[in-house]
């Protein structure tokens, strides 16, 4: 069984009332990382190192492995404290499982060389965690695999059960369907799993008639 070890080095300084955090990741095989929606590398590499600021305390971590392969995880970083993470297999899954922890003090001067990233989305959600670009590829291929618009609305209210999505990810599924009516209905099927809620108001100006601007209104209840 190989390993992947994981080493997640995280400090909080209150800055403007936001946590400031320092990851160090280590891996003995390649790896892309994305935490909250946000890609930190596109290339894989064997090791990242770079600053976070937010007010959350919990990071949802997507780790890809290899182009069929990821793993979600949900990271609490500790106050002044360096946490580390090793691929394993427990009970016939494969997860990180937390290693070990130490006591971490970081280097100024090298954090203050860390870029910073984008800001982390701290709105109003309807879910946890919106889907990667890879599983919305996989929504919306599965979607659009039959020719008909009534069954691809059977196969969007079917296979959103479990699903969350951001407000692009919902205009993007919606843009496949030509009758505003449609989109309505998809719309509708939705909304109840939408990550980015405050950013609702793009759905509604995604219509083009003032009918369907006032039924998507209702629908989002705006």
């Amino acid at each position: 069984m190989w390993k992947i070890l994981l080493i997640i080095a995280g400090f909080f300084s209150i800055l403007s009332a936001r946590t400031q955090v320092k990851y160090d990741f280590h891996s003995n095989l390649p790896f892309r990382l994305k935490i909250n929606g946000h890609w930190i590398n596109q290339l894989p590499c064997e090791r990242l190192v770079f600053e976070w600021r937010t007010q959350e305390k919990k990071c949802s971590i997507v780790t890809y492995l290899s182009e069929d392969d990821s793993l979600v995880q949900s990271v609490v970083v500790k106050q002044g404290y360096q946490q580390s993470f090793e691929w394993q297999k427990v009970k016939d899954v494969k997860r990180w499982v937390l290693g070990s922890e130490s006591p971490y003090t970081p280097d100024v001067a090298v954090v203050d060389e860390i870029p910073l990233l984008d800001e982390v989305y701290q709105g109003n959600s309807k879910c946890a965690a919106p889907m990667s670009d890879a599983q919305f590829e996989q929504f919306l291929s599965s979607i659009m695999d039959s020719p008909m618009t009534a069954q691809r609305i059977k196969n969007v209210n079917f296979l959103s059960g479990g699903v969350c999505c951001t407000i692009e990810q919902c205009l993007i599924l919606m843009s496949n369907f030509e009758l505003e009516d449609d989109k309505l209905e998809v719309l509708s099927i939705l909304a109840p799993h939408v990550f980015d809620w405050d950013n609702k108001q793009d759905l509604i100006n995604s219509f083009f008639t003032e009918r369907a601007k006032n039924k998507a209104a209702l629908i989002i209840g705006q």
